[in-house]
């Protein structure tokens, strides 16, 4: 029997023990440092960090993107580290929806077709297809862009096609890696809008964000610095605080 037919554990979703990440070099990098936590199903999270401190580097290890050098992740009580590739490749399929800063739609194919492609991909029926198709279009309020090519789209619609793609195979799990970074004020509330009514219809959502406000709106934020993961946003803004404080002592000693 494969690994994934594990029976599913009660307590959490996910689950990381000490998970560690360093990538080889001269010298070494070590992007995550011995992050311990769990994510409860339908959870809504938030992961807040400035730019390199490894947050990324936590996502793309939470949604199989990456393998962790050290510790252990369970996904619905499986243990990663003892998947076949084969198997561990469908539990990244079947279980997690990924959404980026940038929509990377293919210019190519239509908003129907761009969210049509990763149900292609699993061998699912043209019906079927087309049926999960429409109703995340549906969802996220573009059923009339439909047939539109990318190029005829706003940016703000551009990413609701990439929320429709990633949820129209029905994950467990939504990642989302600063999806609203490139967007206006008002667009980028539209699509968390989007992201949490996704959540409250019973799918983990997990939002990495360098932006407090953002951070701010979900139940549950961790903070990361340093490849180091803590609970709560207390860790970034103390890190906020000592550059707003260096700033502060640099401009002082500049006009002296």
């Amino acid at each position: 029997m494969s690994a994934l037919a594990g029976p599913e554990t009660k307590r959490s979703l996910l689950s990381l023990d000490r998970i560690g990440r360093t990538y080889g070099g001269q010298p070494a990098v070590r992007a995550l440092s011995t992050a311990s936590f769990t994510v409860d199903a339908a959870e809504a999270l938030a992961i807040i960090g400035r730019s390199g401190s490894g947050k990324s580097t936590l996502l793309n290890v939470l949604g199989l993107l990456d393998t962790a050098t050290e510790g252990e992740y369970r996904v619905a009580g499986v243990q990663v580290a003892d998947l076949p590739d084969h198997d561990r490749t469908l539990l990244r399929a079947a279980f997690f929806g990924f959404v980026f800063q940038q929509s990377f739609l293919v210019a190519s194919r239509t908003a129907r077709e761009n969210v049509e492609m990763p149900l292609r991909l699993r061998g699912m029926q043209r019906r079927e297809r087309e049926q999960r198709a429409t109703e995340a279009l549906v969802s996220v309020g573009l059923e009339g862009r439909a047939g539109f090519l990318p190029r005829a789209m706003s940016g703000g619609e551009c990413q609701r096609v990439a929320i429709a793609r990633a949820i129209a195979h029905r994950p467990r799990v939504l990642l989302c890696d600063e999806p609203t970074g490139n967007l206006d004020e008002h667009t980028a509330r539209d699509v968390l809008r989007l992201l949490f009514r996704a959540n409250k219809q019973g799918m983990t959502l997990i939002m990495v964000t360098h932006d407090l406000a953002i951070a701010r709106a979900f139940p549950r934020t961790m903070s990361v610095r340093d490849g180091r993961v803590s609970e709560g946003a207390d860790s970034f803004l103390a890190a906020e605080s000592l550059v707003t404080d260096l700033a502060g002592s640099l401009a002082a000693a500049s006009t002296r």
